[in-house]
């Protein structure tokens, strides 16, 4: 899924949580009525595979999550779009911009005690 998406290990400054820059893997999934990039960390220019395989679990889920984030969206004069998707472990992060204004957000989604992806919070 990802080489046809063209994944591409780069060092980029997208910051993590912790504000400082590292390297990520990145690709764009882009479609008729899609356009966004997933960002995989990728540890000395390498991503391991159970990054990819939580990815690739993600990403058959994209649409359900996006659900869940835009259910508790607060304003939704915003005509938001869906950005990028940063995967890690335990968290992943939806990242939104809106259209109407300047303004961006994330919906975060933690590991749950099954190990699926639940709704934390948005910031």
């Amino acid at each position: 899924m990802f080489r046809e998406a063209g994944l591409s290990v780069q060092h980029c400054s997208h910051a993590d949580h912790g504000s400082r820059a590292s390297q990520k893997a990145l690709a764009s999934i882009k479609t008729e009525h899609v356009d966004f990039d997933v960002y995989l960390n990728a540890t000395g220019g390498a991503v391991a595979p159970d990054i990819v395989q939580t990815a690739e679990a993600v990403l058959s889920r994209i649409v359900e999550l996006d659900a869940a984030a835009r259910a508790v969206q607060t304003d939704p004069s915003y005509e938001d779009f869906l950005a990028s998707v940063d995967v890690t472990r335990e968290e992943i992060e939806l990242r939104y911009y809106a259209g109407t204004v300047n303004t961006e957000w994330g919906a975060f989604f933690v590991r749950g005690k099954h190990g699926e992806f639940i709704f934390d919070t948005l910031g």
